[in-house]
């Protein structure tokens, strides 16, 4: 992992995102990037990279959004385990969906960072939040950050798994994940089973541990299901709860436009109801 994208809109929300993102950063020694999208904005602003605080002029912009960029850089290297991260922040005009893809598709972002405060009924429905709308539509994996979340280490993860075909890059994506945060995390996968699916569970444990050896996945713990009368996405959270996890990761077809609206999105769901973080990888 080389570069982590976090869009930043000074909120709360943003905040523990930023927050988050500069965890994973520290740990992978990857570039975070603070990104502020301004549509009163008329043209890019830059900070660069980063140089120590003290040394950072306070008047280079009489900008709001450019200063509050500043501050919050200075904030994060005042910590420790930030001392060395390598942080550059940028302030672009346009609407924030566009300017997050198009920048994370541009500059080669490993993963975006963001924050989500869910969303309800006909909002949920039919408009959704930003987050959920780079979801759809980024090149990269994206981390959804509940405010609510706590920032610290990732020791657990929960993957619910189809043990489809089109999982081996959720599979792969993860496993190299894992090999970037530390191989001690433990991957603990759900698979809900389904009677038109994969069928016997002798069947469902030879595809489960096909799936572990193509990705090299490794410290998993697998988990079987049945499927009558289970709601799978109160199931999907449940299991996270049980399993004490730190963050949640699901694949996303990310269906749009009246695709979306028809099948809906059981990753979306989830990172509307979840109080932890879900990260989405793109199934391509």
């Amino acid at each position: 992992m080389q570069a982590i994208l976090v869009p930043t809109d000074f909120s709360p929300g943003s905040r523990t995102a930023v927050e988050i993102a500069a965890l994973l950063a520290a740990q992978a020694n990857a570039e975070l990037v603070l990104l502020n999208v301004d549509e009163n904005a008329t043209h890019v602003k830059t900070l660069g990279e980063f140089v120590p605080h003290d040394e950072l002029s306070d008047t280079i912009s009489t900008n709001e959004p450019y200063e509050y960029l500043v501050e919050l850089r200075r904030e994060l290297v005042r910590y420790p385990v930030f001392t060395d991260l390598k942080i550059r922040a940028e302030l672009y005009p346009g609407s924030l969906v566009s300017v997050v893809e198009t920048y994370a598709e541009r500059h080669n972002m490993d993963l975006i960072v963001m924050g989500t405060r869910g969303a309800g009924g006909l909002e949920e429905l039919l408009i959704g939040s930003n987050t959920e709308k780079v979801i759809r539509r980024a090149c990269c994996p994206v981390l959804a950050v509940p405010q609510e979340a706590i920032p610290g280490p990732i020791k657990v993860i929960a993957f619910p798994t189809t043990l489809k075909d089109d999982q081996k890059v959720v599979f792969r994506r993860l496993a190299a994940l894992q090999q970037t945060l530390g191989m001690d995390i433990s991957i603990r996968l759900l698979y809900i089973n389904d009677p038109a699916g994969l069928g016997s569970e002798e069947a469902i444990e030879q595809r489960y541990l096909e799936l572990v050896k193509d990705s090299n996945l490794q410290n998993t713990i697998f988990h079987l299901k049945g499927a009558l009368d289970l709601d799978e996405g109160i199931e999907i959270l449940q299991f996270a709860k049980e399993q004490q996890a730190d963050m949640i990761t699901m694949g996303t077809h990310q269906r749009r436009g009246l695709s979306h609206l028809i099948l809906g999105s059981m990753t979306e769901d989830t990172v509307n109801h979840s109080d932890i973080p879900v990260l989405t990888i793109p199934i391509r």
